[in-house]
């Protein structure tokens, strides 16, 4: 499990940033201007063809925001259910080798997360390994 930051910041699309169109504009200035494809630009306005009226207002693309989170054990808790793997135990393991064959695992993760009290493995049994 890696450790989350006290307070993290982040990136969020907000609302739409648009533009309104002047006289002489045509798609692919806009395109241009903005950074994305024609194609995305017509797509965002349901547009067909190149044709596009001045004083229209086009959506270009999502404005960002910036949020500074004090969400660690969120963090946490999302790296954890990403990096949950599960074994099934083969005979002649123990939860030595099974910790020595996830780097960063030790007996008593596997422990924790399997609710194991003692090494009473049965070849398998399925356990969930962080890592």
């Amino acid at each position: 499990l890696l450790a989350a930051p006290e307070s993290q910041v982040v990136a969020v699309e907000t609302n739409d940033k648009k533009h309104v169109v002047a006289k002489g504009e045509y798609l692919g200035t806009i395109a241009k201007k903005y950074k994305i494809s024609i194609e995305e630009l017509r797509a965002l306005n349901h547009i067909e063809g190149n044709n596009v009226m001045a004083g229209t207002t086009l959506i270009v693309g999502k404005a960002k925001a910036t949020l500074e989170l004090d969400n660690s054990s969120e963090v946490a808790s999302a790296n954890k259910k990403v990096k949950e793997k599960t074994y099934q135990v083969q005979p002649g393991d123990s939860l030595y080798k099974i910790s020595k064959k996830f780097p960063g695992v030790s007996i008593s993760d596997i422990k924790k997360l399997n609710n194991l009290k003692e090494d009473d493995l049965k070849p398998g049994m399925k356990l969930k390994i962080n890592g």
